[in-house]
């Protein structure tokens, strides 16, 4: 008698039908494995992708993310398939076979399937969408706190910074993630992952672009994210939160420093007006989970009525 457990398929299911709410084109596929999405294929259209890049995926249920083994690129949809199914097998285990049917679907059928192992309490996981929530959170925590103990402007200075230099990140990034580096950097990155897989070596290390290039890169606009609308106001305040305040608070040197409190609820708000347009959009809004989207709401209506900026 056979007691072994059958693999769970992978369902390839267009994002337009999968998904609750935006705007997804015909080539964007969700990667469901009993029900539940494990990953993402699909095809960047832009006109600066190579072709042998256009196609990417990632298996998104298997943390952390490590580039050419759980996410890369490919030049078709059938390679980038092909992919996804090794580097889930590797993961899971071994696929004995495959099934394909219609063009919106694959389904792939295994054996040995190994129960998921629970996060362990000694690690606590952080990723781009996490990396914002936190810092808003901060901001949130500390904004009510800033009329009677004023030197806790300091964090939520540095928070509102961090969180809107994270949603920038999320807002950009592209399916090879060289949209949110520095221009060496990017190039060294395509370089490796339009090499041979045998002979590329080891990943190159990544050097993310600085704030100021960040907010160019948003307000330019990309393939893959809309031109970012500033008034000259919120261009002003944004600036100041960088240069005037972030940067002297991450370096600091001896001296006294007195900081005017007025303004400082204005310049707070701008950025995290920005950062909740940013965070809203649906390229982003796909990788969140719904209670981060509450969480993420309730923190800004927190922060929003403790500042009170909007009087």
């Amino acid at each position: 008698m056979d007691n072994t457990k059958a693999m769970p398929r992978l369902v390839l299911k267009r994002g337009k039908f999968s998904r609750s709410s935006g705007q997804w084109p015909d080539e964007d596929y969700d990667v469901l494995a009993d029900g539940k999405v494990v990953g993402r294929i699909y095809e960047d259209a832009s006109a600066s992708t190579p072709p042998e890049l256009r196609w990417f995926w990632s298996v998104t249920e298997i943390v952390p993310a490590t580039p050419g083994v759980t996410n890369g690129h490919a030049a078709t949809l059938e390679e980038a398939m092909a992919k996804f199914r090794a580097a889930w097998g590797k993961a899971r285990a071994p696929f004995e076979a495959i099934e394909f049917r219609d063009g919106d679907v694959f389904t792939d059928l295994a054996d040995g399937v190994r129960p998921e192992t629970p996060p362990s309490d000694d690690y606590i996981r952080f990723d781009e969408i996490e990396d914002v929530l936190a810092s808003v959170d901060l901001v949130a925590l500390l904004a009510p706190l800033v009329r009677d103990q004023p030197q806790h402007w300091k964090w939520v200075i540095i928070g509102a910074h961090s969180a809107l230099q994270g949603a920038m990140v999320c807002a950009l990034r592209d399916s090879s993630s060289t949209s949110i580096l520095t221009k060496k950097s990017a190039a060294e990155t395509l370089d490796w992952l339009g090499a041979d897989e045998a002979t590329r070596g080891k990943y190159p290390k990544e050097r993310l672009a600085d704030f100021e290039d960040l907010m160019r890169r948003c307000v330019r606009g990309a393939p893959n994210c809309e031109p970012l609308v500033l008034t000259h106001q919120q261009c002003r305040d944004i600036r100041r939160l960088h240069r005037a305040f972030r940067n002297n608070f991450a370096h600091f040197v001896p001296k006294g420093w007195s900081i005017e409190k007025v303004g400082l609820p204005r310049i707070i708000g701008a950025a995290l007006d920005v950062l909740r347009e940013l965070m809203n959009r649906s390229q982003v809004a796909y990788h969140m989970e719904e209670d981060q989207r509450t969480r993420l709401n309730s923190a800004l209506h927190t922060a929003e009525l403790a500042l009170r900026w909007r009087e």
